[in-house]
C-alpha cells in the first residue's frame, strides 16, 4: 500500500569506520540520510528501510540488501551501519567494479535514482599492508589464523621442534605428548576441552562453524537471541519458545512500534519465463475418509486495546508493470476437484465478526482503464449455479441479503417474493419512509396512461411511442370522462402507434389507458413460465416455511444458510 505522502531522502553522506585501533576493521559501511514528505516536511519515528547494493545505476542486478530494518528518523535524519545485521560479502567492492546504492521506504517504489558509492566505501576491502613503512605495534591476540595467509607460516619459523603424529601417540620424543583418548561429553566440566581441541564439525558456541560432514544433534538449536528455536518437533521464531508439536512452523512476536511489522515477508523476482511463487501451500490428507479440517492459510488476528490503525490477516498487493495482456491477483484461490461430489468447496471463505462493522469481503476496484468490479462472481455446472449467493438475518433494524448504493441492471429474470418502492415520506422526509407495493401480472404487461382534451367535434387522436407497436401486442383500453359524463369511445384502434376517442363534448378531458403484452426479441426467446413445479432437490421445501407454519429447516436454503452462518469456532485456536 503506497502512503499518501510520499518520501524522498535529501542528503546522504557515506562514512567509512576509521576506528582502526589495533583491532580488526568493521566490515561495514555508515549510511547517513536525510528523510522528509514530498512538501520538505522532516519525517520523525520509526520507518522500515531497505537497502541494497547493485553493479549497475540501473540494471536488476543486486549484490547484496538489508531487508527490510526498523530505522530511527529524529526530525529528518537518520543513519544505519550498511553490513550491522546482513554482513556485506568479502569481495563486495573488488578492484575495476562500480557500486551503486538503492533505498526503498516502507511499500513505495526504489528512490531514484540510485547513488553512486564512491572510493571510500571500498577502503574497508583493504584488509592488510604490504609496505613495512606503514607497519604498526600490533596489539595482544590481535592477529588471528583469519589473518595469516595459508602456508606462509612453516616449521622453521615456530623456533621449537614440533612433535609428529606417531611421536604423539607413542610418548616418543616429547614428555609433553599424550596418548588420544575418546571422552563422553557427560564426563567433561565446563571449560575442560579449549575450542582449538575439538574436531572440526563440532559446532561451537558463539563461534562461526562449518559441518564437514553428516551431523545430528537430539536437542534444541537455539540462535541469536534465543528467539529462533529447531528441534525435531518444527521451528519456532520470535517468541523463545521450544517448538511445539502442532506447529511445524510458528512464529510469534510482540512489537510497540509506529511502523509496519511483517509476520512473513517474501519478495520474489522471476527475470524468466516460469512461474514465481512468493509462498505455496500443498494441504491434503492421506486417507479416503479424512474427516478433519485442513487449512491452506489460517490467520488469526487477537484484540488490540486502544489501537486505531488496520489489522490484516492476510494482506495481498501485487504490481505488474508488464505489458497489457497479464492478470494480477492479490489473491488467488483454487479449492476443489470434479471428481468427487460429496462436500462443499471455498475458493475462499471469509468470516468477520465483531467490532463496529464486520465485513466478511471487502472489494474494491478504481483506476482500471475499462472497467472496475468491486466484486465478481461467476458460477457454471451443478444443480444450481449462483454467481453471487447472499444471505443475511437477524439484523435488529434491518436485514438485506443485499444492499446497493447505486444503480443495478439485470440482464436476465429477475425472481422475487414482494415487490416494494422505498422513498422519504413526503409529508415527514425527516422521520418516516414511505413503501410501495408494485404492481403484478402473469403477463409480462406495459402500461401506457394519459389524459387528452377533446376537439370541437368530441374527439381526440392520441399519440403513443413510437416503439408502441414494435414492443407490444394484444392491447386493452380504458377511457374515463372527467368533470361530466359522456358516452366517449375508442373510435378507432392502435394504428401508426396512435389511436382515437370520440363520443364527448367538446374540450371535455378524458383520461385514457392502454395496456400491452411484450412480443420484444428477449421475450420470445425467455417466455415467463406462469406455474412451474419445484426441482427435486426442493420438494418438501418452501420459500417462506414460517408463513406457512413450518419451522425455518424447509427453507430451500436452509442447508447452505446454516453452512454460511457456521460460528468461527476454530479462530481462537492457535493463541
Amino acid at each position: 500500500m503506497s502512503y499518501t505522502t510520499r518520501l524522498m531522502v535529501m542528503a546522504m553522506v557515506f562514512i567509512l569506520f576509521a576506528s582502526f585501533a589495533l583491532a580488526d576493521v568493521p566490515n561495514m559501511i555508515n549510511y547517513q540520510g536525510r528523510l522528509t514528505e514530498t512538501e520538505g516536511t522532516p519525517i520523525d519515528g520509526q520507518m522500515l528501510i531497505k537497502f541494497k547494493i547493485y553493479g549497475s545505476e540501473t540494471g536488476n542486478d543486486s549484490l547484496w540488501w538489508s531487508g527490510y530494518q526498523t530505522v530511527g528518523v529524529n526530525n529528518g535524519f537518520f543513519d544505519y551501519k550498511l553490513g550491522s545485521v546482513v554482513p556485506l560479502p568479502a569481495d563486495l567492492f573488488s578492484t575495476g567494479t562500480e557500486r551503486w546504492l538503492g533505498i526503498t521506504v516502507s511499500t513505495d517504489t526504489e528512490i531514484s535514482p540510485r547513488v553512486r558509492i564512491t572510493s571510500m566505501g571500498y577502503s574497508h576491502h583493504t584488509l592488510r599492508s604490504d609496505t613495512s613503512g606503514y607497519a604498526i605495534d600490533i596489539a595482544d591476540d590481535a592477529v588471528t589464523s583469519a589473518k595469516i595467509q595459508d602456508d606462509a607460516v612453516q616449521e622453521a619459523d615456530l623456533g621449537f621442534d614440533p612433535a609428529t603424529q606417531t611421536e604423539l601417540n607413542t610418548h616418543e620424543g616429547h614428555a609433553s605428548a599424550h596418548h588420544t583418548k575418546t571422552t563422553d561429553a557427560s564426563e567433561l566440566s565446563s571449560g575442560t576441552l579449549d575450542d582449538t581441541r575439538l574436531s572440526s564439525n563440532v559446532p561451537l558456541e558463539n563461534s562461526a562453524n562449518a559441518f564437514t560432514a553428516e551431523n545430528t544433534f537430539n536437542g534444541t538449536v537455539k540462535i541469536g537471541d534465543s528467539t529462533f528455536r529447531a528441534d525435531n518437533n518444527g521451528i519456532s521464531i520470535g517468541n523463545g519458545s521450544t517448538p511445539s508439536s502442532t506447529h511445524l512452523l510458528h512464529t510469534e512476536r510482540t512489537y510497540n512500534t509506529s511502523s509496519e511489522c511483517y509476520g512473513h515477508y517474501s519478495s520474489i523476482l522471476n527475470t524468466g519465463a516460469g512461474y514465481v511463487y512468493g509462498h505455496q501451500l500443498n494441504v491434503g490428507c492421506n486417507t479416503s475418509q479424512g474427516n478433519g479440517k485442513l487449512y491452506g492459510i489460517m490467520s488469526i488476528i487477537g484484540d488490540i486495546s486502544g489501537g486505531t490503525g488496520r489489522v490484516y490477516g492476510l494482506y495481498a498487493n501485487v504490481h505488474n508493470n508488464a505489458a497489457y495482456g497479464y492478470n494480477r491477483y492479490g489473491v488467488y484461490a483454487h479449492s476443489g476437484d470434479s471428481s468427487n461430489a460429496q462436500d462443499n468447496s471455498f475458493g475462499v471463505h471469509a468470516t468477520a465478526w465483531g467490532g463496529e462493522n464486520a465485513t466478511g469481503i471487502d472489494g474494491y476496484a478504481e483506476y482500471a482503464a475499462e472497467s472496475n468490479w468491486g466484486l465478481y462472481g461467476f458460477a457454471r455446472g451443478g444443480q444450481h449455479a449462483w454467481g453471487i449467493y447472499a444471505w443475511a438475518q437477524g439484523g435488529s433494524v434491518n436485514t438485506y441479503a443485499g444492499y446497493f448504493g447505486g444503480d443495478v441492471r439485470v440482464t436476465g429474470t429477475f425472481d422475487n417474493s414482494k415487490n416494494n418502492i422505498i422513498m422519504d415520506h413526503p409529508l415527514d422526509p425527516e422521520n418516516k419512509y414511505l413503501k410501495l407495493s408494485s404492481v403484478n401480472s402473469p403477463e409480462m404487461k406495459n402500461v401506457f396512461d394519459g389524459v387528452v382534451t377533446l376537439n370541437a367535434n368530441g374527439e381526440a387522436t392520441v399519440e403513443l411511442p413510437e416503439y408502441f407497436e414494435a414492443l407490444n401486442e394484444n392491447f386493452r383500453y380504458q377511457v374515463t370522462c372527467i368533470g361530466g359524463y359522456a358516452p366517449v369511445y375508442i373510435a378507432e384502434k392502435i394504428i401508426n402507434n396512435q389511436f382515437v376517442i370520440a363520443g364527448g363534448q367538446p374540450g371535455m378531458e378524458i383520461s385514457w389507458q392502454v395496456t400491452g403484452i411484450r412480443k420484444d426479441a428477449f421475450v420470445q426467446a425467455n417466455p415467463m413460465e406462469v406455474e412451474v413445479d419445484k426441482p427435486e432437490t426442493e420438494v418438501g421445501k418452501y420459500l417462506a416455511p414460517e408463513a406457512l407454519g413450518y419451522g425455518p429447516e424447509l427453507h430451500i436454503n436452509y442447508e447452505q444458510n446454516q453452512h454460511s452462518a457456521e460460528p468461527p469456532q476454530h479462530e481462537v485456536r492457535g493463541e
